[in-house]
C-alpha cells in the first residue's frame, strides 16, 4: 500500500505549530546544505542533497519547495 493512502485526512494542525515546524525544517535544511556544500566544517564540498516531496495534485507542494529553498542560495539550488 502507499504511503498516501495511509494517511489519517481527519488530523490537524494549528497555522502556529505548522510555521514553527516548517520553520525547523527550513534551518535544518540550510544547515546540512551548507554542511554539505562546505561551507562549514572542514570545507571540502561534499554530496548533493535531494528533497523529495510526495503529495497530491493541488496540496501546496509547490509553495512549500519554494518557502522551503528561499533562505538558500540561490546559486547551490536547483
Amino acid at each position: 500500500m502507499k504511503r498516501l493512502a495511509k494517511v489519517d485526512l481527519s488530523r490537524k494542525m494549528g497555522s502556529k505549530k505548522a510555521t514553527e515546524r516548517l520553520d525547523a525544517a527550513t534551518l535544518r535544511l540550510l544547515h546540512l546544505r551548507l554542511l554539505l556544500g562546505g561551507q562549514l566544517g572542514d570545507h571540502r564540498i561534499g554530496p548533493p542533497l535531494c528533497v523529495v516531496f510526495e503529495g497530491w495534485d493541488a496540496s501546496g507542494k509547490g509553495g512549500a519547495i519554494k518557502r522551503l529553498v528561499s533562505p538558500l542560495d540561490p546559486r547551490h539550488v536547483r
